[in-house]
């Protein structure tokens, strides 16, 4: 299980870097269980400026999106989750979903100019950033920073590169180092630089409570009243010392 995060500008080459990236995952996991997946802006049947186009369609955006991801993560697949990213914060949230599940994770920086991703989105034949919406989101994309333990370890590309494919190949080599047939040398490179994250008491979802808690509960509240009502009926003259034993075998909460 692995989750590769790509981020960049808009319109900066990442879908490329997605689609040859699934295909060299594909085939580096040919004869295993590995499923490679992809989550991206069209699982959401939208346009890319409804997306954006202000702060409640962004936000809405990328709880969608981070939702999509989560389903998307099993034990025998790998996801690419294609979008922008380009938000610290966000990227952080995501990581947080990969350690809740224990997987591997990287960041992949599509580093492309603004001024070259600005002219490749004015020349895309079909849909493309209207230049409100592109200024808008170019003007706050974050560069990912390998210092960060969330956006490590981060590979650098660009689609123009001459070593693009060589990049390439080294994310799959670390994602599938159990695939490939890499040597036990290079394997266990690749696992100390690409260790699966270990959930935390932080990341770990919360067991639900019993769906009787609240039955319980009243119960226990109505055996402790029954007992101080049946206590005064026979009590003693007010002013005199006196004592309530309750004894309630009931255990309320299961925090097992």
């Amino acid at each position: 299980m692995a989750l590769i995060v790509i981020s960049g500008l808009p319109s900066s080459g990442k879908s490329t870097v997605s689609a040859v990236l699934r295909s060299a995952l594909e085939s580096a996991s040919t004869g295993s269980e590995m499923q490679v997946k992809t989550v991206d802006e069209s699982l959401l049947s939208l346009s890319r400026d409804a997306c954006y186009q202000d702060s409640a369609s962004e936000k809405n955006t990328r709880g969608r999106l981070k939702a999509a991801v989560e389903r998307a993560l099993t034990k025998s697949s790998i996801v690419i989750f294609d979008s922008l990213n380009n938000i610290k914060g966000y990227r952080y949230e995501i990581w947080c979903v990969a350690r809740a599940c224990g997987c591997r994770y990287c960041v992949v920086h599509s580093d492309v100019e603004e001024s070259t991703a600005c002219a490749w989105n004015m020349s895309r034949p079909g849909e493309k950033y209207s230049p409100e919406v592109y200024k808008d989101l170019a003007g706050r994309y974050e560069i990912p920073d390998s210092k960060n333990r969330w956006e490590a370890p981060l590979f650098r590309t660009n689609p123009q590169d001459e070593r693009f494919h060589e990049v390439i190949q080294q994310m799959v080599d670390l994602t599938c180092s159990s695939i490939t047939g890499t040597s036990q040398k290079q394997q266990h490179q690749s696992q100390q630089q690409n260790r699966a994250l270990q959930p935390t008491v932080a990341t770990t979802s919360q067991r639900l409570s019993s769906t009787n808690l609240l039955h319980d509960f009243d119960k226990a509240s109505q055996d402790v009243i029954s007992g101080i009502m049946q206590s005064q009926a026979g009590s003693a003259p007010v002013g005199t010392s006196g004592g309530l034993d309750l004894s309630l075998n009931r255990q309320i909460f299961d925090l097992g």
